[in-house]
């Protein structure tokens, strides 16, 4: 427990200005005060990086946290998929996200399966 609290800090404190100016251009977070916008950017926010092409999320798995796109160009597909290799196959773009858009959250919230995947149009965090 400990060391995983630790590892979590660390890596959240080597971008906590930035992740703090994130959540408050974050509309999901607008009901929180200033202090807890500053505990969730100490604890629980975590920065990854995907590059163009490469899948963030995949329809069907089960959720296991909220993305906000911090910087890049992201495609919400419906429909399609995975090849031999990994890679995603036909379906429609229904949705483009940006910097300070988030998803994610809905089916975290109601403990749904991921309804759509999600893929880098671009190097993104």
């Amino acid at each position: 427990g400990s060391v995983f609290r630790s590892v979590v800090k660390e890596n959240a404190n080597k971008n906590y200005a930035q992740n703090r100016k994130l959540l408050d251009h974050v509309s999901l977070f607008d009901g929180l005060s200033s202090s807890l916008k500053g505990r969730v950017g100490e604890l629980a926010l975590f920065n990854e990086w995907f590059e163009a092409g490469s899948r963030v999320v995949t329809a069907g798995e089960a959720p296991t946290a909220v993305y906000v796109v911090k910087s890049g160009a992201l495609s919400v597909i419906s429909g399609g998929h995975s090849d031999d290799k990994g890679a995603h196959i036909g379906g429609k773009r229904v949705l483009q996200l940006g910097p300070g858009d988030c998803f994610g959250e809905q089916c975290l919230l109601r403990d749904e399966k991921r309804s759509a995947t999600v893929l880098a149009n671009e190097r993104s965090e």
